[in-house]
């Protein structure tokens, strides 16, 4: 397998599927298994890819936004031309659908036919684009109203803070120990926050794609998170004591509490309705 076969393969594989067990992929499964640096070239890409995903979900889009660019982008030029293709092509990716021995003579079978042109008709090219398009006019409008917006709201806040936590108790979300890797300096946990874990990783928030949170246990087995957020919008929350947080018609499940300290917003989210932040945050630093 020559690196281009390799870099096209890895590009097919998505994020947490099982690409790698079908057939067409067994030489790129055979890879990775004898070749670490295959192996982290397929999970680096997969992060990438999941990185993107995890972006384009992370900032509630405005209501109707989202339907409206898909609308524009399907009215588009790149759209009308994915449904207008010549006819020859059509007619030639057609033949797959032939018995074998009706295809004509010297047409390749479809596992003789190179990986990256299966599948690949300018008809699923240029979907992709205007797929991308779209992506990239969402992100931009959700980075625009989601993220440098202004004050923040605490509605927005409750429905941030609810994104994150699901995000965060996922079974896929990946946890870092501070015996093994410490955390960003510049995103610290607050001395306010006690028993955490000693479990840590980070997950972008607002405008903060480096933002960190905090793994955390009370004393009576109540679990918890701490979201460290550096951001320039202003939540109105004073330094300390917190404030809980409530927002009307926002879908509960949670208890959720938050502060100020210049640019760190600190939000501390726990697991079902009217549970004590008390357990987990003092009213002040500890001296």
């Amino acid at each position: 397998m020559n690196q281009r076969d390799m870099y096209q393969w890895i590009d097919v594989c998505r994020a947490n599927s099982d690409d790698l067990q079908q057939d067409e992929l067994q030489a790129l499964a055979e890879l990775v298994e004898r070749d670490p640096r295959a192996a982290e070239l397929l999970a680096r890409s997969q992060r990438l890819d999941e990185a993107f995903r995890e972006a384009l979900s992370d900032v509630p889009v405005p209501e109707s936004l989202e339907q409206r660019l898909l609308a524009a982008v399907a009215g588009s030029a790149v759209a009308q031309e994915a449904l207008t293709l010549d006819k020859p092509e059509a007619d030639h990716l057609g033949e797959l659908d032939r018995p074998e021995e009706h295809r004509p003579h010297g047409y390749p079978t479809p596992a003789a036919r190179p990986l990256e042109t299966r599948g690949r008709s300018r008809r699923h090219w240029l979907t992709l684009v205007g797929a991308a398009t779209a992506a990239g006019l969402l992100l931009a409008a959700g980075w625009w109203f989601g993220a440098s917006g202004g004050a923040l709201s605490e509605e927005a806040l409750v429905q941030q803070a609810q994104g994150w936590s699901k995000r965060a108790y996922a079974d896929d979300f990946v946890w870092r120990s501070v015996r093994e890797e410490v955390p960003p300096q510049d995103r610290p946990l607050s001395p306010a926050v006690f028993r955490a874990t000693g479990r840590w990783s980070q997950l972008p928030a607002l405008d903060d794609s480096r933002a960190v949170v905090f793994e955390l246990h009370s004393r009576d087995g109540v679990p918890g998170l701490v979201f460290v957020v550096r951001t320039r919008r202003d939540s109105g929350l004073a330094p300390l004591p917190y404030r809980q947080l409530s927002a009307a018609g926002v879908s509960s499940g949670w208890t959720i509490a938050a502060w100020q300290t210049g640019e760190l917003l600190y939000v501390v989210v726990v697991p079902g309705e009217g549970r004590s932040i008390d357990g987990f945050v003092r009213s002040a630093p500890a001296v």
